[in-house]
């Protein structure tokens, strides 16, 4: 999984991904993040397929499969406050805000195995 929370981290994470389509869409987000004063207070995390549900679960402070105020055994209920698929990129895009300002932007790669739950949970809730 790569964590970008400022310009180095960045330009580090679009000099490892290979696809143009993929790497126009963080440049956007990034840009759209800087051009409204968000910047300092948004993780854009690209999920790759072989991640796992803990390492999100470290990353977001919870369980991305039960969500913060899930039950495991319980109603699903949807944490995020944007799940969005971009056909281009083959990436869902979950946004989930914390408070009044800080985000996680979530860009869950359509593809490979699921080791984390997280493409199929997005494919179930998102209306494409």
């Amino acid at each position: 999984m790569n964590i970008v929370l400022d310009d180095p981290s960045l330009r580090a994470t679009l000099d490892e991904i290979n696809e143009p389509e993929l790497r126009e869409l963080l440049s956007r987000l990034a840009d759209r993040a800087k051009a409204v004063g968000l910047w300092q207070v948004t993780c854009i995390a690209l999920v790759e397929p072989g991640d796992s549900a803990e390492a999100l679960g470290d990353l977001l402070g919870f369980d991305p499969i039960v969500g913060p105020l899930g039950d495991p055994d319980g109603e699903f209920l949807a944490w995020w406050d944007r799940l969005e698929y971009h056909r281009t990129e083959a990436v869902f895009e979950l946004l989930h805000t914390i408070g009044t300002e800080f985000a996680y932007i979530l860009l869950v790669k359509n593809s490979g195995p699921d080791r984390s739950g997280l493409v199929a949970l997005c494919r179930k809730h998102c209306a494409t």
